[in-house]
């Protein structure tokens, strides 16, 4: 401790590396050598053991793709619906298990010779369930057909859900309780729609389509009854499939544990030469950890500290002095750093708030609180096209100029200053309200539907007649003996629809805000956006 105490901060970065890491590469060096030496005796004796085992190997990786093509073909046996494919599975199984016969090893023949008679007496079964499935497939689209028939005659209705539900799922994974209670279900539709019936032609349809529902109820059991059997053979083919595998795993091991004797015997010889490598690795670690604290450590620790400084603004406190002079020098470096953007971070943050001041005053609207007409342009010339779901409602006091007139244009401005927190109240805090001009406003909504846009225009109807005509006082919840009243023009862009120009919703706005004013005043009207880019 006492020579790190001495030389502490008086070692330069290259003369600490060169006096760690130069025994570290002449005990790497006097390593490697020993090492060639081991490696050519090694490769000898491998060579010897590649050449007696590679017949070995080969051998296994023929079972192994054997097990592997008769495990894909039973998978695809017990869940195909089609008859080809099953076919196919068959043959390739089969013709695996006559190459598997030839293994003379012993178990293996006699799990083979099993699993080939059990897919030899699978293959009947298989072929009367795909019959079944057939006979479904024909029953299911006749009845469905005459059941489209029956409809259109009596003018019963599928939803779009419906269809998609009966008229396409997987018959063969799905036949048996499912396929009883899509039965049930479409019965009930049948019987809804026969009900209505009012021709001869029509209650034929819905006799013959009671026969349907019979013959197909019929051949869903009789599904039921084969699969069940053709599942449990399945199940059986796996579990036979399993017993083969576990011989060759078996056969496998042993072969394994005989190679593995043979390199513990070659690893026993060279034990004794695991000792210079096993030093050299000690030594390379204690040098490591040695350059870790001496390094590596000051330098994390620096980091972290600089980067708490940028996340929560403490400041670093004072580091140790290290061994190296290039570290205490990035060390001091970084707190005057620190100390320099401390004092830049406080001018920056009192210049953002001075300018989000100015920023804020100037787009909002003092009379009514709401964003003025420059904070409108501003929104425009950032967005001249707006994406789908972008609503706008344009709104005008009715009759406004006739209260300017009677009250006076002091009045009039208490009108506005109520009107604009009632329409900032009415709709979403992510939608934006600015003053257009004079008495008209102008509503930005963002992520909107035809549904949530016609609410939005009825809430605000609603809420404006809180404000008294004659005083300009709110009543929050309640309407005025004599309320204002404002006439809304809505549009959307549909959510389907390509983005449009911010000024054909203006336009779009502004028209339904007219046809407002000539229907009436006093209400929501929509007119669509006019694709205009």
């Amino acid at each position: 401790m006492e020579f790190l105490n001495t030389y502490r901060g008086r070692l330069t970065l290259r003369s600490f590396g060169l006096m760690l890491f130069v025994p570290v590469l002449l005990l790497m060096a006097a390593g490697g050598l020993m090492f060639a030496k081991i490696s050519l005796s090694l490769d000898r004796q491998a060579e010897n053991l590649r050449a007696a085992t590679m017949e070995k190997l080969l051998s296994e990786q023929r079972a192994a793709v054997n097990i592997g093509n008769l495990r894909y073909s039973i998978h695809t046996l017990g869940v195909t619906e089609n008859p080809n494919t099953a076919r196919e599975a068959y043959i390739d199984a089969w013709a695996v298990l006559s190459e598997s016969l030839l293994d003379k090893r012993p178990g293996i023949r006699d799990r083979a010779n099993d699993l080939q008679q059990r897919i030899i007496a699978n293959r009947p079964i298989r072929i009367r369930l795909d019959e079944t499935v057939s006979r479904l497939y024909d029953d299911w689209h006749v009845f469905f057909s005459k059941l489209h028939m029956i409809a259109n005659h009596t003018g019963y209705v599928f939803s779009e859900a419906e269809l998609e539900h009966f008229g396409r799922f997987d018959l063969f994974n799905a036949a048996g309780p499912e396929m009883h209670e899509r039965i049930e279900e479409i019965k009930r539709h049948w019987g809804q729609a026969c009900r209505l019936a009012v021709d001869g032609h029509t209650k034929d349809l819905c006799y013959e389509a009671v026969q349907s529902i019979h013959s197909l109820t019929l051949n869903n059991a009789e599904f039921s009854r084969v699969s069940a059997d053709f599942r449990e053979d399945v199940k059986g083919m796996q579990q036979s499939l399993a017993d083969l595998t576990a011989c060759y795993i078996q056969i496998e091991n042993s072969q394994l544990l005989k190679e593995v004797e043979g390199l513990t015997d070659l690893a026993h010889q060279y034990r004794p030469l695991v000792v210079l490598p096993v030093a050299t690795v000690v030594i390379m670690l204690i040098f490591i950890i040695c350059a870790v604290r001496t390094i590596i450590v000051p330098i994390r620790k620096t980091v972290h500290d600089v980067n708490r400084f940028e996340t929560d603004g403490v400041m670093p406190p004072p580091a140790r002095p290290s061994l190296i002079t290039e570290i205490n020098a990035l060390i001091a470096w970084l707190t005057d750093f620190c100390l320099l953007s401390r004092a830049e971070k406080e001018k920056a943050m009192l210049i953002e708030k001075k300018y989000s001041k100015l920023e804020t005053r100037a787009s909002t609207d003092t009379l009514t609180g709401v964003a003025n007409r420059r904070a409108f342009e501003d929104t425009k010339a950032r967005f001249p096209e707006l994406p789908a779901g972008t609503g706008m409602l344009m709104i005008d006091i009715d009759d406004f100029k006739a209260i300017n007139d009677s009250m006076g244009h002091p009045f009039g401005d208490r009108i506005l200053a109520a009107l604009g927190p009632v329409l900032r109240r009415s709709v979403s805090p992510r939608d934006t309200v600015y003053r257009y001009g004079g008495e008209e406003f102008c509503v930005l909504l963002a992520s909107c539907g035809y549904e949530s846009l016609f609410t939005a225009g009825e809430h605000i109807l609603e809420a404006v007649r809180s404000i008294s005509r004659e005083t300009a006082e709110v009543s929050p919840g309640n309407s005025a003996e004599v309320p204002l009243t404002v006439s809304v023009g809505m549009t959307l862009i549909g959510p389907d629809e390509p983005p449009q120009c911010f000024d054909a919703l203006v336009e779009a706005a502004d028209g339904a805000l007219y046809a407002a004013k000539r229907t009436g005043k006093n209400r929501a009207v929509f007119a669509p956006a006019a694709a205009k880019r």
